[in-house]
């Protein structure tokens, strides 16, 4: 039987990045290879596709004020260069029972294409204060 509808598939880093000031920073970005999630799991495959969101946590979130926003871009590039999405801001929703923890929420819908071999590259700011992404996951659609 051929396939109908969409398949979803996620890729998630785990690893903290201090966000401190309004710009971005080299080492503030996790590293995708969207190639991982592909059936059957095989690295560096090429990945092409349509990513649907992204998901970002955080923990530690302090400051006066403390941040509101997490602005991320994804690029081809780790020196952030080559952007194929552009900044893009999300509120983030704090937690119920720690103000210190949050997550910020991103719908794109965008097709693209990521070389064998290559990762994508997620950069992250926020608006004041200061805050530790703890993980990232962005979820595609084949």
């Amino acid at each position: 039987m051929p396939k109908t509808g969409h398949f979803y598939h996620e890729s998630q880093v785990v690893a903290d990045k201090a966000l401190t000031g309004t710009a971005f920073a080299a080492g503030s970005r996790h590293d995708h290879d969207l190639s991982l999630s592909l059936p059957p799991p095989t690295a560096g495959r090429v990945f092409d596709s349509r990513i649907e969101g992204v998901e970002v946590q955080l923990k530690t979130i302090a400051g006066s004020p403390a941040p509101t926003k997490v602005i991320i871009r994804a690029c081809y590039d780790s020196a952030g260069n080559q952007s194929f999405l552009p900044d893009t801001e999300a509120t983030i929703a704090l937690g119920i029972g720690a103000a210190t923890e949050g997550t910020a929420a991103y719908s794109f819908k965008m097709p693209i294409r990521q070389e064998a071999g290559q990762s994508i590259y997620l950069f992250f700011k926020i608006d004041s204060g200061t805050a530790t992404v703890s993980s990232s996951r962005i979820t595609w659609s084949e």
